[in-house]
């Protein structure tokens, strides 16, 4: 068993703990606590803050190339549009700046704490640098069309 300290620990279920600890025996969290009790192992983090890692249910990790190169807008339909035509000025899904952009977007989450994605993919260029980041992920393929010639097909 590991008892890793921290500065701050957030439990979820309970208040925040001021110098807390959480136990962790076979990769499983059996105890949390700020008491001064000594364990067996310890590993003290420091001033940082120890939490659960944080779920983003909705992505579009296919569309991180796109930052910055649509404009905002008061109006979610001119957005969209403006999203739509920009995928359009760029049929491969899988150029080397969408792939590099969707990797930058992984490290990005993984960075701010995220320990899980909900991805959506029209393509699903997503799926391979999913499986080779350390994130859990569910990815969604979406089959809607916009204006499809053959709907009921």
């Amino acid at each position: 068993m590991i008892r890793y300290r921290a500065a701050w620990v957030v439990p979820i279920a309970a208040p925040l703990l001021r110098d807390g600890w959480v136990d962790v025996d076979r990769g499983r969290i059996v105890a949390v606590g700020h008491d001064r009790t000594q364990a067996v192992y310890e590993e003290d983090l420091g001033a940082v803050v120890l939490m659960p890692g944080l779920v983003n249910a909705h992505t579009h990790l296919e569309l991180s190339y796109l930052r910055h190169r649509i404009p905002a807008s008061d109006a979610f339909v001119t957005w969209v549009r403006g999203v739509m035509a920009a995928r359009r000025s760029l049929p491969d899904s899988q150029a080397a700046d969408v792939l590099d952009a969707v990797r930058t977007g992984i490290r990005e989450a993984v960075q701010s704490g995220t320990a899980l994605i909900g991805d959506i993919s029209n393509t699903l260029v997503t799926h391979a640098p999913l499986v080779e980041s350390p994130l859990s992920a569910v990815l969604f393929y979406e089959l809607i069309r916009f204006n499809a010639p053959d709907a009921a097909g």
